[in-house]
């Protein structure tokens, strides 16, 4: 049926009149659809103060690493060794060395070349004889057996036998010239090696003393790198990478060098920056709380205006108030102030780094005390960023949090809502097809009555 009955007989305007009167049953689900969206409102703004109050329980978290509060940085003199630290027991010092050598890896190449890779025979020069027995420190390790004499099967029998700690490789020297090349696969004297003419009957780690065998040509011998301290002392390692020689710090050398000072100083930059990230991400937390919760201001009238979507709100104004609290009690009868963290009149919190820092330097225990937790540094009180990384939780939780809670509920109701406005979306229908039906038989009706009207007037009009 059309939508359309405006009256062709009564001449009134049923369209409107439908409209109208849908307009005034639609009220209770207009009524539903400004509370769904209240309520999609008020999810938006818990999920945005749920979002600071996160960063804020995170920036707390960080706090509390005690690798944030014993933070060293080391660096060097020269390009050519870096340093950095590695465990939080490193102290403060310097070391003057020179790099005297680098690790190396013995490598060794044919005396032999081929024509090929595939070559049986050599080109020129005398191969070694296969198989070959491969020592290390003296020891037997495992033996070299190419299925056939080319330089193919060679690097092939080579690198195949993984637990001999040696790599092949066929090179090309010149024009129809190839060499074998093996090479250890780790430097420093402990990666050394020895081919020897195989007996066939040694097993793994039997003593050799037999000489090395004919047919290679060293390239390279294995050795460690080499830093020396001065005066006769020095230190060696199979890598470029020296642990520990200053406790808790790594060097690593790319070039030798002479002259080299490596010094370790106290970074405060990480502990400044983590204490500042700390009361940045609770001042947002506390924008947040005031721009969703404000009250707003009254007009002529008595309505109210610019006020936030959470005004008034019991969680909110709880959370804000756990988070002032937090700053504004003394930690082991000390003020947050004496570590340069205060609380302002107009609810907000600064950060006085200068003032930070010297306490620091004063007293660093002290600053721990008030501002890291009893259960990493053994306070006497609980500490500024375990008190707010307890309140950025019971905000956040995944099950239990007040916002998680919070917005669980309104999500809940509009689901609800979301259900009951489509009911009415039916009930609207049915109603507006029932109105369009009531004029249309209105319509036939006038008609009908207007056509027995003619009917009766030229009837008369027939009797005069």
């Amino acid at each position: 049926m059309s939508s359309s009955v405006d009256g062709l007989v009564s001449g009134l305007d049923t369209t409107s009149i439908i409209t109208s009167l849908l307009q005034v049953d639609a009220a209770p689900q207009t009524a539903l659809k400004k509370k769904m969206s209240t309520e999609q409102s008020e999810v938006t703004a818990y999920q945005g103060i749920n979002t600071k109050m996160a960063a804020l329980k995170t920036a707390s978290e960080n706090l509390q690493k005690s690798t944030a509060w014993s933070p060293m940085t080391a660096t060097s003199s020269n390009t050519a060794v870096t340093a950095t630290t590695t465990s939080t027991s490193t102290t403060a010092g310097s070391l003057t060395f020179d790099v005297t050598s680098l690790a190396s890896a013995r490598s060794v190449v044919s005396s032999a070349t081929y024509a090929s890779t595939t070559a049986v025979a050599p080109a020129t020069g005398t191969a070694a004889a296969f198989p070959l027995d491969v020592v290390r420190g003296g020891k037997y390790l495992g033996t070299i057996s190419p299925s056939t004499g080319s330089l193919q099967d060679m690097v092939s029998a080579i690198n195949s036998a993984k637990d001999l700690g040696i790599s092949a490789v066929a090179i090309h020297t010149g024009p129809n010239e190839y060499r074998l090349q093996i090479a250890s696969s780790t430097t420093g004297s402990d990666g050394d090696f020895q081919l020897v003419a195989s007996t066939g009957t040694r097993t793994k780690g039997d003593a050799v003393t037999d000489p090395e065998v004919n047919g290679f040509t060293q390239l390279k011998a294995a050795s460690n790198a080499t830093i020396d301290l001065g005066n006769g002392i020095t230190a060696s390692s199979s890598t470029n990478t020296f642990s520990d020689l200053m406790p808790g710090v790594t060097l690593t050398a790319t070039a030798v060098a002479s002259g080299v000072t490596v010094g370790v100083t106290k970074d405060t930059s990480t502990i400044t920056s983590s204490v500042k990230a700390m009361v940045d991400a609770a001042n947002d937390a506390l924008n947040a709380i005031k721009t969703q919760s404000r009250a707003g201001t009254p007009t002529a009238t008595g309505a109210l205006t610019g006020g936030g979507v959470l005004a008034g709100d019991f969680t909110v104004r709880q959370l804000r108030d756990k988070i002032l609290s937090s700053f504004s009690s003394a930690v082991g009868g000390k003020s947050l102030a004496t570590v340069g963290v205060q609380l302002s009149s107009d609810g907000t919190v600064t950060f006085d780094q200068g003032k930070f820092l010297k306490n620091l330097a004063a007293d660093p225990d002290g600053t721990k005390a008030i501002l890291a937790p009893t259960s990493v540094f053994g306070n006497t009180d609980t500490g500024l960023s375990e008190r707010l990384e307890a309140v950025g939780k019971s905000a956040t939780d995944s099950v239990s949090g007040t916002l998680t809670t919070a917005i669980a509920g309104r999500n809940s109701d509009i689901t609800d809502l979301t259900k009951r406005v489509s009911d009415w979306d039916t009930r609207l229908a049915d109603k507006k097809a029932r109105y369009q039906k009531y004029y249309s038989a209105m319509e036939v009706a006038l008609g009908k009555l207007q056509s027995q009207s003619s009917q009766m007037q030229a009837s008369l009009s027939r009797l005069e």
